[in-house]
């Protein structure tokens, strides 16, 4: 009978040592879940506020997905007010910079008056420095250049876009943008996108051009049609990002691996690396969305492969799921 019992006990505190147990490490597993999750959201948001604040750095906002220009020179932002400065807080110093004021005043201490700091180092004479021979200065090797106008305005005979081989490297260069023009740019688009028709009216697309320049406080005299109506094309028309390498009749090959890389091309028979790259998922997975309707394909996170044959390019694309990577090839066909 005495045998029961204690086996009876030993059952019961056995089940409430696994209840424990599996509570412990459903918490460890999902620490986010039961009666405490809005206090641990509120303790998160509140902990981020605080870190944001002694932070120095400038916030940066996310490129509106409705804008039309994403980058000028280097995909270097062009947006205005971007940027959203903090308030100038007394730095707090690091452990370095502890670490290195605290040598800095044993030294001066120690200079001023050294009998006060017995170190327990023997007196030693300073031996004469051994001065290295100045070494020269290699020549830099320069890499020749070379600079091939892509896109001309057919009007002014301005270079609006041009390919630069460097080395490794191939650099598209663009005709700059000023503030004014970027904020005008952005108001045309929807116009545009509505009545493509409007580019090709030189006169209506000059008047709606000022009209929009007046309401934006921006001098007229500072803009170009010609200019404008090249991001307008190359954006809404065309191929927006990568619209100039489609004029190099050399680059055989485009090549994007997602978002936040460099696009590698195939010129020549030669890979280089572009200066061009989409800046976030987002603008990535709208293009490629966009080039799909173009060669009258569905791309969709259910479907998210589509392989087309548009005018003398062959493509190959991958929309972006929670496991695959946004991507794309485009190849000029012989």
């Amino acid at each position: 009978m005495a045998t029961k019992e204690i086996a009876y006990i030993y059952n019961k505190e056995l089940e409430k040592l696994n209840n424990q147990t599996g509570k412990l490490l459903f918490n460890i597993q999902h620490p986010l879940a039961g009666k405490n999750i809005n206090l641990l959201k509120t303790f998160t948001k509140e902990l981020i506020k605080a870190h944001s604040k002694k932070s120095r750095h400038k916030i940066k906002r996310e490129l509106p997905e409705d804008s039309l220009v994403y980058s000028n020179e280097d995909l270097e932002s062009t947006f205005l007010d971007l940027d959203i400065p903090l308030p100038e807080l007394e730095p707090s110093m690091s452990p370095e910079e502890l670490i290195s004021t605290d040598i800095d005043k044993l030294l001066d201490l120690t200079e001023s008056s050294p009998e006060k700091i017995p170190l327990g180092l023997p007196d030693l004479k300073p031996e004469k420095m051994i001065v290295p021979p100045t070494l020269k200065k290699e020549e830099a090797i320069e890499i020749p250049k070379d600079k091939i106008p892509l896109i001309t305005s057919s009007i002014t005979d301005e270079v609006m876009a041009s390919g630069i081989k460097n080395g490794m490297f191939f650099i598209i260069d663009e005709i700059e943008l000023s503030k004014g023009e970027i904020e005008v740019l952005n108001k045309l688009k929807p116009l545009i996108i509505k009545k493509e028709s409007l580019l090709s009216n030189k006169n209506k697309f000059t008047k709606l051009m000022e009209k929009l320049a007046k309401k934006s406080k921006v001098d007229v005299a500072d803009l170009s049609p010609s200019k404008m109506r090249y991001f307008l094309i190359k954006h809404i028309i065309n191929f927006g990002l990568i619209d100039p390498l489609f004029h190099d009749p050399l680059i055989s090959k485009i090549i994007c691996d997602g978002p936040n890389l460099k696009i590698r091309i195939v010129r020549n028979n030669e890979r280089l690396i572009t200066n061009l790259e989409y800046g976030s998922h987002s603008q990535l997975n709208n293009f490629l969305i966009k080039l799909a309707k173009k060669t009258k394909n569905s791309l969709t996170e259910e479907h998210p492969f589509f392989e087309a044959q548009l005018d003398n390019f062959k493509i190959h694309g991958t929309l972006g799921t929670s496991g695959i990577p946004t991507k794309y090839t485009i190849e000029r066909l012989i």
